[in-house]
């Protein structure tokens, strides 16, 4: 039976055209997480927005109870799909508390809850997401269309994005919507290639208020700007400029105003203040320093670089440029949700450079979806025990115990994983800086300097397989 349905998908795809082959990635994509979604569920996440969504419903603002701890976007996001829920469906009930799951909130993983959405409103969450996959692979698709002019190599893109693990998990599973965040960044790069550049600024700011790391490209966007304007003159750079800011100020105004009527500004950003407060509290502080000192050098060169990129080369320094300055961003702190926000711009460059991007992508991709299952481990499965009765609850509490107490498979697991990303995101950065190690300022001055630039070239050149010429 397998092999006749592989026989025929292979016939299938051979015989169809480029427009239905993309459709086909597209239903695969979309039917694997279809069948996946309703079964298995990362129980806290789906909570936390089922507790704002009550807060909603009862007449309280998304700051007034406790419950929303992210920028307003995603309040928003949610209370859009509230009303989506309200108007085809009659979900009364978000969830039940169940005694015998009690044990899982007092593990050695603190984030779970004995408080499980009901399917319902766990499919009504999943849907959107699952449709912003579905989205990302299909622009994926067209912008490596446009930019490579190379029909193979823009499918391979898009069916990296929809069949990586960590994508997959985090809109079918996790309920994580960092998807989002990479759609409006994705959005935000193809409406500037277009010239786009007032609703560029728009969908910008909706990234950079959806999660802080879009913000780190404001550089890079502002370089390409210019650099796309030539041999425009300086009023039409300006122009391109002011549309840009005009429609990123436009936003930031129209999803904060409310929080600053209501005396909520603070509440609204207190997730990206908080965690800048905790990277650089206490002995951490140092580090953070450093890291951002070295930080700030890397977005100057990433951005002079950008700025005065040949015409012919504005694109291929615009998407390398964008991956240095996100890579770093990641290192920080490698949460696995957090990269999905690098994966467009890290399958871009891999269609175009080959096998060292791929590599990363591959690492990544696997590396940080093992993160959340290694922790996470059976409860994973309590959709699957209290709401389909497969199972008992006293064998996902004895696992997560087991877990912590004596088999620490799960801690070597998670531990490896983070080594795997760390070496992954390292190698994507290097080799975005692999120009600078070819010709810089340094080169020819001191021959110690120049014999480690050299082996720095000769290990990337022999993991890319090729000679490589910026």
């Amino acid at each position: 039976m397998m092999i006749f349905l592989m026989s025929y998908f292979s016939s299938t795809w051979h015989a169809a055209t480029p427009t239905r082959r993309i459709v086909i990635l597209l239903l695969i994509g979309l039917l694997i997480r279809v069948v996946i979604s309703p079964f298995i569920t990362y129980d806290y996440d789906v909570y936390a927005w089922a507790l704002i969504l009550s807060n909603v419903n009862s007449g309280n603002g998304l700051y007034e109870l406790t419950g929303l701890y992210y920028t307003p976007v995603w309040g928003y996001c949610l209370s859009f799909f509230d009303g989506i829920i309200n108007a085809f469906s009659s979900i009364d009930v978000f969830g039940f508390r169940f005694t015998d799951l009690l044990p899982i909130e007092d593990n050695w993983y603190c984030g779970h809850i004995a408080t499980l959405t009901t399917v319902g409103f766990g499919i009504a969450m999943k849907i959107p997401l699952i449709a912003t996959d579905l989205l990302v692979g299909y622009l994926l698709y067209y912008l490596l269309k446009d930019y490579l002019g190379n029909e193979e190599r823009a499918l391979k893109g898009a069916a990296f994005w929809l069949f990586c693990p960590i994508v997959f998990y985090m809109s079918t599973v996790g309920t994580q919507f960092d998807c989002v965040s990479a759609l409006f960044l994705l959005l935000t790069i193809i409406l500037l290639r277009r010239n786009m550049n007032l609703l560029g600024g728009l969908i910008f700011a909706l990234a950079g208020l959806l999660k802080f790391f879009p913000l780190f490209t404001i550089t890079i966007l502002i370089a390409y700007l210019v650099a796309q304007g030539r041999p425009g003159t300086t009023k039409q750079k300006a122009e391109n400029l002011g549309k840009f800011a005009i429609g990123a100020i436009l936003m930031t105004v129209v999803i904060l105003l409310p929080d600053i009527i209501n005396g909520d500004l603070s509440k609204s950003v207190s997730f990206i203040t908080s965690r800048f407060s905790t990277l650089f509290s206490g002995g951490e502080s140092i580090k953070m320093t450093i890291l951002v000192l070295l930080g700030l050098i890397v977005v100057i060169i990433a951005t002079y670089r950008t700025y005065v990129a040949d015409a012919a080369k504005t694109d291929d320094e615009f998407f390398q440029h964008l991956l240095m300055i996100l890579t770093p961003t990641m290192m920080v702190s490698l949460m696995p949700q957090y990269a999905i926000v690098l994966l467009p711009l890290l399958i871009i460059m891999a269609a175009k450079e080959g096998r060292a991007y791929s590599l990363c992508l591959v690492v990544i991709g696997i590396s940080t979806v093992l993160d959340p299952l290694a922790v996470n481990n059976t409860v994973l499965a309590v959709n699957l025990v209290e709401w389909y009765g497969v199972g008992n609850a006293n064998w996902i509490v004895w696992t997560m115990s087991r877990a912590a107490a004596d088999f620490n498979l799960e801690h070597f697991i998670l531990y490896a994983t983070l080594v795997a990303e760390g070496f992954a995101l390292l190698l994507t950065f290097f080799l975005t800086i692999q120009p600078f190690f070819t010709k810089n300022h340094f080169r020819g001055r001191v021959k110690a300097i120049d014999r480690l630039f050299d082996g720095a070239n000769w290990a990337l050149n022999k993991i890319r397989g090729y000679e490589y010429e910026p």
